[in-house]
């Protein structure tokens, strides 16, 4: 079996790709503050968990603002997930406009601008697994 699903919630689906090593979080619908970081906090638990350094965020079909919680993701999880091991990451844009726009607001938060965003699945996948 090639993924595992990990955790499942009704905002969020945490998959593990055994062959590739990387964790796939697929986000999905109306997103809260309180979602955002339950989720992200689930991502990180799983990161270490699996011993996992490379994450694909997927946001394509998130919907709504979260841009409130941009700090918070930029300065204290990002950092966080790095020092735990995280060495790659690369998240997929939201179609919504204002997630779209709540998701390059928190990588532009980056210290260090380290984080990329992509428009498709496939062009997320490939930057992350590139050597």
């Amino acid at each position: 079996m090639r993924h595992r699903v990990l955790h499942h919630f009704e905002f969020l689906t945490l998959e593990y790709d055994a062959l590739e090593e990387y964790i796939h979080a697929v986000w999905q619908g109306e997103q809260t503050d309180e979602s955002i970081r339950r989720g992200y906090e689930q991502i990180l638990y799983f990161l270490n968990q699996e011993r996992c350094s490379r994450l694909l965020d997927n946001h394509e079909a998130i919907q709504g603002i979260w841009v409130s919680q941009a700090s918070w993701f930029a300065n204290e999880w990002y950092p966080t997930a790095v020092a735990a091991g995280m060495q790659r990451f690369v998240v997929v844009y939201a179609r919504d406009y204002f997630s779209r726009r709540s998701t390059q607001e928190a990588l532009i938060q980056i210290p260090g601008g380290l984080a990329v965003g992509y428009s498709d699945v496939e062009a997320a996948r490939h930057a992350l697994l590139a050597v």
